[in-house]
């Protein structure tokens, strides 16, 4: 076989290859808004099947199904233009580990469904700092939002820090998806002094919500 021959063989194989690898490419693509729509569908009809039994603020159960909904849930904390510094920006990355860029900007604020078993705990945000909800509940912890002015235990040294205003705080729920591994509520999205009632209701609200998965969590370790 000559060398025009060879060229002409490898220039064959190479198109039979692009064209194998076309065809593949457009039935994983089929398959991808196959599984979509399967997927759409089957949240349709948890959606449709959820009976509200009580209302918790911005989560509502439904008892009976075990399910918990959780209205507004974004995968990261909303706030306003420039509302959070280059530290506040880097210890959201960490507060929100696990989800794709792609993930976040797809995740518009929606109500969310997920059922109790697949609750793995929740946390309080605030500006740079992180509590622990799960582990001490939501009275202890609208305590430590409420009393002195504001007063929060830092994630890393458990230093109480007074603020006399906050830029952010939400409340993460942790979930057992890969694809939606946290559930974020903001609460407050621009700077908001802490002796205001704007405060104190948004506080009072987390609690309401935390007070849910509080019990949720306890019926589930019993």
């Amino acid at each position: 076989m000559g060398l025009f021959d060879k060229a002409k063989e490898m220039a064959v194989n190479a198109a039979g290859m692009a064209a194998d690898a076309a065809i593949q490419k457009a039935d994983e693509a089929k398959q991808a808004s196959i599984e979509k729509k399967e997927e759409k569908a089957a949240l349709k009809a948890i959606e449709n099947s959820f009976h509200e039994t009580r209302r918790f603020g911005d989560l509502s159960i439904d008892k009976d199904a075990q399910l918990l909904k959780i209205r507004h849930a974004t995968a990261k904390i909303k706030k306003k233009s420039g509302a959070l510094g280059v530290a506040g920006k880097a210890t959201l990355a960490m507060m929100t580990a696990g989800i794709s860029l792609a993930a976040e900007a797809a995740m518009k604020p929606q109500d969310y469904i997920v059922s109790f078993s697949d609750i793995r705990g929740y946390s309080v945000l605030q500006d740079d700092d992180e509590i622990q909800g799960g582990t001490i509940g939501a009275a202890a912890v609208g305590g430590l939002l409420l009393g002195g002015v504001g007063a929060v235990v830092g994630a890393l040294g458990g230093k109480r820090q007074q603020k006399k205003v906050v830029n952010t705080m939400a409340l993460r729920i942790d979930l057992n998806d890969f694809d939606m591994p946290c559930a974020i509520v903001t609460y407050i999205s621009k700077p908001t002094k802490t002796k205001s009632n704007d405060y104190r209701k948004a506080v009072e609200s987390m609690q309401e919500a935390m007070s849910c998965l509080d019990l949720i969590l306890s019926a589930r370790q019993q």
